[in-house]
């Protein structure tokens, strides 16, 4: 691996070496035989997959060996590993997000695993169709006894080297931007830090889809204080509350008391829909009222918020702000990830009227929920911060150039500020990612030095092409 910096704004990228690349490609038989082999470097947990697990031995070796490989997860073939006796969850979540020096190889994430640590994955869009894509073969496939069963779906992914640049970054840097270009998996990178980052102890604040914050919610001027030119948005807000709390985040979020926050009465008389009768017209109607609660844990206030369009974005901004005092005050490790951040930065899908006729579209930077994200984040490069704040811009939100360019870091000379590049897939990565579509039957191409060149030709390593390619010219 080959690592390079700038000094006064630093740049990392992550690249394999083309004589290495050169050298881990064989012959045909020689790269299908390596699928099945647990002494093979390039795919070291190969034999963990619907076939089912050698041995509880085999198992824990070939777990430490790919857990140990820490880099970004690239979503692949079918197969489903247990967990080996004598580990919980959290040990191999651990496992796998700990950093290793062998990129480039695969293994399965179990569903507690995922459950634990990335609870948002039905919005993390990269990953949900990466999956779809390699399990989409139908069928009976062998299981472990050797027997005949029903497939059952599962997550394989694929180590990078870029993970582990990433993940170091996080912790010599309070500002992390990572880029790429479309398709390069800067999403899947973001979902792998979350997971990573959450097996080791951080509370993390996850939007994996920016355009959350700016879509797809009723909309009104804000009557608050200050506030005035932005307006409410309470179910992006509830959205946000849904992220944060999570079974992932729940025991440090509980320790961290809040006071005077409002809630609804749900004991109040409520209001009567039908017929009032002449006695209770006259008198005076009662609805439940909000009342001042004395303290009340993150957790449970960010739930109550996450189902209460009435204190929604006074919930989000409240927790915003007690995460950020968490990591300030030294009681805890603070990570906010926005993937699609400059998303935020563009246009929402609500309108103000001007006129009869008229109306205009309200900038996602006038919402107050998206504001105080972007406030949020932006702080990480305060003296006094703690927290960390990493960031990915999209390239197929509809945001244009100039407001994709004011959402990346704009204090590039500060060491509190740090750049990441995702690369594309090198020439292993294509040859071990091709092997895999080829064991779920998606691929049924040899797959051998020249196909794998032809795919590199073609799409020049990029992960979305890979995939159009392999399930249309290589059937």
């Amino acid at each position: 691996m080959r690592a390079s910096s700038r000094c006064r704004g630093v740049f990392i990228a992550s690249s394999s070496s083309s004589s290495a690349r050169a050298s881990s490609i064989t012959d045909a038989s020689t790269r299908v035989d390596a699928l099945s082999s647990p002494a093979s470097s390039t795919n070291a947990i190969g034999f963990v997959r619907a076939r089912g697990v050698r041995s509880a031995s085999d198992t824990a070796g070939a777990s430490a060996s790919v857990a140990s490989s820490g880099a970004r997860a690239i979503a692949l073939g079918r197969g489903a590993r247990a967990i080996a006796p004598g580990r919980d969850v959290a040990s191999a979540a651990r496992g796998f997000a700990s950093a290793a020096a062998n990129a480039g190889n695969v293994y399965d994430i179990d569903d507690d695993a995922v459950a634990t640590l990335l609870p948002e994955i039905s919005s993390v869009k990269a990953l949900t169709a990466a999956f779809t894509f390699a399990n989409q073969t139908k069928g009976a496939a062998e299981r472990g006894d050797g027997k005949r069963g029903a497939k059952t779906a599962a997550r394989r992914l694929m180590a990078r080297a870029s993970d582990d640049a990433l993940q170091e970054a996080t912790t010599s840097h309070r500002r992390v931007d990572v880029r790429g270009s479309r398709g390069s998996g800067k999403s899947v990178a973001l979902a792998r830090l979350v997971m990573r980052a959450r097996a080791d102890g951080w509370v993390v604040a996850y939007v994996p889809d920016g355009l959350e914050l700016t879509r797809l919610s009723y909309f009104s001027k804000s009557t608050k204080e200050g506030c005035d030119g932005l307006w409410e948005t309470p179910d992006c807000a509830m959205r946000l509350l849904q992220h944060i709390a999570n079974a992932a985040n729940e025991s440090v979020l509980k320790s961290v008391k809040v006071k005077g926050v409002t809630l609804k009465d749900e004991n109040a008389p409520k209001k009567s829909r039908g017929k009032k009768s002449k006695d209770a017209a006259d008198a005076p109607e009662a609805d439940a009222k909000p009342k001042a609660s004395a303290e009340m844990n993150l957790f449970d206030y960010a739930k109550a918020g996450s189902t209460d369009p009435e204190i929604a974005v006074d919930c989000a901004l409240v927790v915003l702000n007690e995460l950020r005092a968490l990591a300030k005050n030294g009681d805890g490790k603070v990570m906010f990830v926005v993937d699609q951040y400059n998303a935020l930065f563009g246009p929402s899908d609500m309108h103000e009227v001007t006129g009869p006729r008229s109306r205009k579209n309200i900038p996602a930077k006038s919402l107050r929920l998206a504001r105080a994200v972007i406030e949020t984040v932006d702080s990480a490069c305060n003296e006094d911060a703690r927290h960390v704040a990493v960031t990915a811009a999209s390239h197929s939100v509809g945001v244009s150039k100039s407001n994709t360019e004011q959402s990346l870091p704009d204090e590039l000379g500060s060491s509190t500020v740090v750049t990441v590049e995702t690369p594309r897939f090198n020439t292993d990565e294509i040859a071990t990612i091709l092997r895999e579509y080829k064991a779920a039957g998606i691929v049924k191409a040899v797959v051998d030095e020249q196909t794998v060149a032809a795919m590199k030709a073609l799409t020049n390593g990029n992960p979305r092409e890979i995939q159009s390619i392999a399930s249309t010219l290589l059937r």
